[in-house]
């Protein structure tokens, strides 16, 4: 089931959590150095976690100038 795919990786890292509550307070989207120094984790942690839930479906990417921003 997709559901249970979705909870089964959302559960296996805290960073996962950091990064979902990050986006879910702002409206209008993060980078993720900004959710990095937010959350105080690494950009590459951050990343890999962006990755995973942009495959996941959950969030999308959308470039705003040179920026590369976050949405939930």
């Amino acid at each position: 089931m997709i559901i249970n795919r979705l909870l089964n990786y959302l559960f296996t890292a805290p960073s996962i959590f950091s990064v979902l509550r990050q986006l879910n307070m702002r409206n209008d989207g993060l980078t993720g150095r900004e959710i990095a120094r937010l959350e105080n984790i690494t950009h590459r942690t951050a990343l890999k976690a962006l990755e995973n839930l942009e495959a996941l479906n959950v969030v999308t990417k959308k470039r705003l100038l040179e920026d590369l921003i976050i949405i939930l």
